[in-house]
């Protein structure tokens, strides 16, 4: 037996059993260290650098990657903003398809819409196989030309449209319903993202089928009204925000 001092600390005493020269203890350590270097070479620390550093930039990805859908404030909120949004579209352009369906007849037509303020022009291409007309409406009035040249004036663009097609569409308040907005006094009911999900002004109910995003907007894209023993379908393809 014999007694080494390890260090310069005295108080430390470590007895090692010395055979063939070398201590058990001391191989045992030897190992140990050995496996520390192995374990924290350089090499070794560069790649759980690189390899905690690959993870923490992929949990940091996906942290701030983008968020879709986000609803922020009650259903009502949202609609309070988007309906001051939608009431400052004043100058616009649409493309689509209208079908009407009554009792006695059913029919579909194209569709072509521009509104400027509060000068207006619809285009119905071939309704019920009758060719064209344009209807044309400002502060003043409002005129009806078919493609035979007819030409038709009235006061409102529903009483025109009626006379030359037999079709009930209420003009009136289809500029707001087009849009997704509620004529003031109607009762309406939202969904879950704050859009408008049915409009009731009897004897009309609107139902929004579908909507699109249209620049910072979310307009109508499928929508039908329900009349007295009328149904009338609208897809619109196309919508256009004009600018001033």
């Amino acid at each position: 037996m014999r007694t080494v001092v390890c260090g310069n600390n005295s108080d430390v005493i470590v007895r090692v059993s010395l055979i063939l020269g070398v201590s058990k203890p001391f191989i045992k350590r030897k190992r140990h260290i050995d496996t520390m270097r192995r374990y924290f070479s350089p090499a070794s620390v560069v790649r759980g650098v690189l390899t905690g550093g690959l993870l923490s930039v992929i949990v940091l990805l996906a942290a701030c990657g983008p968020v879709t859908n986000v609803r922020t404030g009650t259903t009502e909120e949202i609609w309070e903003v988007r309906r001051q949004r939608l009431q400052q579209l004043e100058h616009w352009e649409l493309k689509g398809r209208i079908g009407f369906v009554s009792e006695h007849e059913s029919g579909s037509a194209s569709l072509y819409w521009k509104q400027d303020g509060d000068v207006y022009q619809l285009k119905i291409v071939a309704p019920l196989g009758m060719g064209s007309l344009v209807v044309s409406g400002n502060e003043n009035g409002v005129t009806l030309q078919s493609s035979e040249g007819e030409l038709l004036y009235a006061d409102d663009a529903q009483t025109l449209i009626w006379q030359r097609t037999g079709w009930i569409i209420p003009m009136g308040s289809l500029c707001y319903w087009i849009l997704g907005l509620p004529v003031n006094g109607e009762q309406f009911q939202l969904d879950q993202d704050g859009r408008v999900e049915h409009i009731q002004n009897p004897p009309w109910r609107v139902d929004y089928q579908r909507y699109q995003r249209v620049g910072e907007h979310e307009l109508p894209r499928k929508l039908q009204l329900n009349g007295p023993g009328v149904k009338i379908k609208l897809l619109i393809r196309d919508w256009r925000i004009l600018q001033e």
